[in-house]
Formats: structure tokens, sequence, C-alpha cells
């Protein structure tokens, strides 16, 4: 059906004005979708912060004006092309002049657009260098750690430490935890200053974990005394041993609090290696741990129980594969084939305790091991009383790197001890002086250490009572939180004594 030309005009104009429509919400969406700066000078961009802001918006602008006049010029001798060469009624079929074998054309084709490139690369280069610039003295210093979705900002020269919150995308294990715990551990600052306004604190004491840093760097920027309690580095436990999504993430929140802290007190020399390998600070000490021995007393029996059957041979600690329980358990079977009085008990509990139990089964000592299972801290002075001999039986280990409160105990206990000769129980036991000390895993000689000791009522007695003695005069709490205040720039005299209910 024929159209006339009006109706073509309005059909025209109609569509005209849709698609102006169209561009015009297109745009406006973008303005509010921007919604930082309408200014059309700074290309829309938001404003800058650092004089090399100023480099970047200026390269960005440019870049795009040459982009839009390109393409201007390219549309529009395109269109000119189609208005100049369209189909005519009169054409002869004949095909327009072409350019092939016009060199002038040609070469114009090819160096243009090389000017172009060449232009761009000049300046993107130029912009390049001064942003990289670090000749000039910086006004800050910012540690920057980045992760997916997150940042860390360590702003070194205020003590200021800022950790991001990384998004959870992954699904790996342990993330929402981690995630979970980092928030926990930024509150820890606001409790801080809640108390501080309430009561000026003089000491502030952490012991550290894997996702705080919060309480270290608040008592840097308040110039509060700060001791860093380290234990283990945990960084390389949790890997090996559960699960660490973030490995980068814990280094780098480690670093921040061993750099904040005003004193790291370690529990032994390689945890002491591996904090000094991760900071500058100078100030990281060796303080071994150590026992109340007000709260864990000898029993009244002083070594001598194991004269009336039966006889327990005792552990205490978590069942891990790093504690060597599985060594014990064999060593006691052995002791068992001539000791019909003989009883193995194991106060604790972890992921082994179901592999001990089939490991007893299969000695024929289940009805004499007494997995006693995690047991309150005030009725651990009972259970170590229940004891005649208490054993530390590590395994032979690359790196035996914690402070083994067990030790402590057993001897607050006035307990005979027999340990595996690895770490720091020589040191304890004094070389053998305070018990006895036999070949890591080797559960053969554990058995004629506490077979010997059975025999010999005597000796358990002197050693229980040596190692009281040991406790009370070297390992007492109350000599180690002297040390560990030592260790502080400033620290308050007197407040081992507030802790303790003790004059000096």
């Amino acid at each position: 059906m024929p159209v006339s030309s009006s109706a073509n005009s309005r059909r025209t104009r109609r569509g005209v004005g849709a698609i102006g429509l169209v561009i015009a919400v297109v745009a406006l969406s973008a303005c509010s979708a921007v919604g930082v700066n309408t200014d059309p000078k700074n290309g829309y961009l938001p404003e800058g912060v650092t004089d090399e802001s100023q480099i970047v918006e200026n390269l960005w602008i440019w870049a795009w004006v040459a982009a839009l006049a390109v393409g201007v010029l390219v549309w529009g001798l395109i269109l000119w092309c189609m208005a100049a060469y369209r189909r005519r009624k009169d054409d002869d079929g004949s095909l327009p002049v072409q350019l092939q074998y016009n060199v002038p054309l040609e070469i114009l084709y090819t160096v243009v657009p090389m000017l172009m490139v060449g232009a761009l690369f000049y300046y993107t280069q130029d912009a390049t260098t001064k942003l990289q610039d670090v000749s000039q003295e910086p006004d800050t210093t910012i540690n920057i750690a980045a992760k997916q979705w997150s940042w860390d900002f360590n702003y070194v020269d205020d003590d200021v430490h800022e950790v991001g919150t990384q998004a959870i995308l992954t699904g790996e294990p342990g993330a929402e935890r981690e995630a979970s715990a980092r928030r926990s551990a930024a509150a820890a600052a606001d409790l801080l200053e809640q108390l501080h306004r309430e009561d000026p604190l003089d000491l502030v004491y952490e012991r550290y974990s894997l996702w705080s840093p919060a309480a270290m760097a608040w008592a840097r920027q308040r110039a509060v005394a700060s001791v860093l309690e380290v234990n283990a580095p945990l960084v390389d436990e949790q890997a090996e041993h559960r699960v660490l999504a973030d490995r980068d993430g814990a280094v780098g929140i480690a670093t921040a609090a061993f750099d904040a802290a005003g004193s790291v007190v370690t529990v032994s020399a390689p945890v002491a290696r591996w904090v000094t390998e991760r900071t500058d600070n100078t100030a990281v000490h060796v303080v071994p741990n150590g026992v109340d021995t007000r709260f864990i007393r000898p029993a009244a029996h002083s070594g001598r129980r194991g004269e009336q059957p039966p006889f327990v041979i005792g552990y205490v600690g978590t069942l891990k594969p790093w504690h060597g329980v599985e060594v014990l358990v064999d060593a006691f079977a052995r002791v068992a084939r001539t000791d019909p009085h003989a009883r193995l008990r194991l106060v604790g509990d972890g992921p082994q305790r179901t592999g001990l139990a089939d490991l007893a089964r299969e000695r024929g000592i289940a009805d004499r091991v007494d997995l006693v299972g995690a047991v309150a801290p005030e009725d651990m002075p009972a259970e170590l009383a229940a004891m005649d001999i208490a054993v530390a039986p590590y395994p032979r280990l690359p790196d035996f790197y914690f402070s083994p409160l067990k030790l402590y105990e057993y001897l607050a206990a006035g307990l005979p001890v027999v340990a595996s000769d690895i770490g720091p129980c020589p040191d304890i036991l004094d070389d053998g002086g305070l018990g006895v000390l036999v070949r890591p895993g080797d559960p053969a000689e554990l058995a004629a250490a506490l077979a010997g000791l059975r025999r010999d009522p005597t000796m358990r007695a002197e050693l229980g009572r040596a190692g009281r003695r040991a406790a009370e005069d070297r390992h007492d709490w109350s000599l180690v939180v002297a040390r560990i205040l030592d260790t502080v720039p400033a620290p308050r005299t007197s407040l081992a004594d507030d802790l303790w209910g003790r004059t000096a």
C-alpha cells in the first residue's frame, strides 16, 4: 500500500523523538549512577585528593578527547562517503574510483595512526613516570596489603592500622570464621577506649591471636604501656594443623601487632625467632610459662602413694599428635605385662581420643587405661593428686617451640616426672636432676624409666620434693609476671603485687 510523504515525515519525527528520549534517559541514568561530580570540565570524575590525581585526570580527559576527535573524523568520513557515493537512479553500474596504488594516501593511512599511537604513548609514559617518582620525601608512609575485595592500610608514621574485611566469595573452608574473628577483634579498640575514659589504663596485656592487632595499636596511639604475649607461631600452626584461608592477611596482622607492641614476650627461643623474622621491633623477650604454686600443691602421699595399689601413671594435656600420647600407651602396655596394679590415666581431650582408645584395645589394656576427658581447671589439683608418676611423652619434633605447662604443674604437684629429652624439657628438669629424661618417641626406654621409678619409692619422693622447690623458687607465676613487667619500658612496679596479693 502506498504511503504518503507526510506519513513518512511523521514517522521519522517520532523515531527521532524516541531515540532522543532513550539517549536522554541513558544520559540521566549515567549521571545519577556516577552521583559524585557533574562537572564536565574534569570528565565527571570525583575530586582528587593528591597532586598525582590531577595527572591521572588530565591523561584520562585528553585520551577521551583524542578518541572522540578520531571518532568524529572517521564517522564523518564514513557518512560522507555513504552520502556522496550512494546508488542513484542514473548510475551506470560502474564502481567509484578506487584508492589502491595511491601511494600518498597509503602513506597517510600508515603514518597518521602511528603518530596518534606515539602521542598517546608519550603522554601515558610521562604520566607513569611522574606517578612512580619516589625521589621526594613522602609526607606519610602507608603499608598496604591487598586481598580479594579488601585492603589493609597500615599508616606506619602514625601507628594507625586499618584492617579491611575480606569478602567471602570462594567458599573456602574457614574464610567465614576468619572474617567474623576480624570483625570481633576490631571492637577491642572501642572497648579499650571506653575503659580508658572510665579509669586511665596503665598497661595493656594481650595474648596474640591470629586476627587481633587492635589492642596493641590502640596502646601505641594512647602512649599506654603494652605487652603482647606470643605462645606459638600461630600462622604456621593454623595452616599446618587446622584451616587457614587467608594466610597473607594473618601474616600482615601479626606484623602489625608485633610492630605496635611496647614489649613482645615469647614463651621460647624458637617463638622469639619466628617473631623477629616478621618485625623490626627489637623489644622481643623470652619468658617461659609458670605455675600457680598456691593453687597446685603436693598431695599428702608426697610421692609414696604407690605403696598401695593402684599405681597411677598420669598424663595431662590435649590428645594431639605433637604430644606423643600414643608412645605413652605403648610404653604402658609393656609396664602392664609385669605390673598388675599399674593404671594409666589420661586427663584431657582432643582428636586422638578415639585412636588412643582403639590402640589400648589392640594392646589388651583397655580396662586399665582411663580416658578422663577434659576437666575444669578447679579440678586439676585433684587429678594430679591421684597420680604417682606424671609423664610428658613428646615425640621427636622438627621444631619444639612451646613452653610445656604440664611440666610446671607436675613439679608444683610434687610428682616425679618422666619427660622426653627434647626442647626446653632438659632445662626445666635440670638435665635430669628434677626428673627422668628419655629419648623422644622410644616406648621401650619410656617403659624402662616408668618401671624403674615404680620400683624406687625413695627416688620418687626425692624427685617430688626437689620439683616442688624448683616450682616455688623459679617457676611461680608471681615471678613470671615480674619478669614480664621488667620488659616494659616504664612498668608499674606494684602491678605484680596487686595481681598476686604479695609485697615486694
